[in-house]
């Protein structure tokens, strides 16, 4: 089993309106808050027998998805519901074992509603998939919830959800606070195999 630990730092920038201001970026100024986020994600190797034209011993047998959390966070994605045709799935930790016969599978073009769980009511919660940036809607209990249309293009994809607290873009004051999920999904009819035979 292999951790991958990644850190990644810098600034977190938001154009925020002055007051009275019409709301472009030429009538707010620049906040910039901390950024210091940790990565994890694991790996699940299989040791198989090498075979004359292979010099790779090791398989993937399952990989988890990833967990991004800032420093000193708060704010807590508890749970994320995916449906989604026959599909219907909660998932409660990132960082489980996927078998790659097992990751999520959507057909091109399927509609998905997501529902993201947070500790909050009024956390900014956000998909990430592909160029596409989408706000849940705050069903104002600590859900959020979201349509999304899976792409047309085949093959294997990430989503990442990511939470905010509140403070983290409508305070200035308020440090950058944040966990995101990212987890791989196929668009079908692309197979994974598993690599441990």
């Amino acid at each position: 089993m292999v951790t991958v630990h990644k850190r990644f730092s810098g600034w977190f920038n938001i154009v925020a309106a002055d007051a009275g201001g019409e709301g472009t970026p030429t009538d707010g100024h620049l906040v910039q808050k901390r950024l210091v986020d940790h990565w994890v994600r694991r790996v699940l190797l299989k040791r198989v027998d090498r075979m004359d034209s292979d010099h790779r011993p090791w398989r993937i047998a399952a990989v988890s998805g990833v967990r991004i959390t800032s420093r000193d966070a708060i704010t807590k994605i508890e749970s994320l519901r995916v449906q989604s045709g026959a599909l219907d799935t909660t998932i409660t930790e990132p960082l489980d074992f996927w078998r790659l016969r097992r990751i999520l599978k959507f057909a091109p073009d399927a509609q998905v509603t997501l529902t993201a769980t947070t500790q909050r009511d009024d956390d900014v919660v956000v998909l990430y998939a592909g160029a596409r940036r989408m706000r849940f809607h705050a069903n104002g209990d600590g859900t959020y919830t979201l349509q999304w249309t899976v792409s047309s293009f085949t093959g294997v994809r990430h989503l990442g959800v990511n939470a905010l607290s509140h403070g983290t873009l409508f305070d200035d004051a308020a440090p950058y606070d944040s966990q995101a999920w990212i987890l791989p999904y196929i668009v079908a009819p692309t197979e994974m195999a598993d690599m441990a035979s």
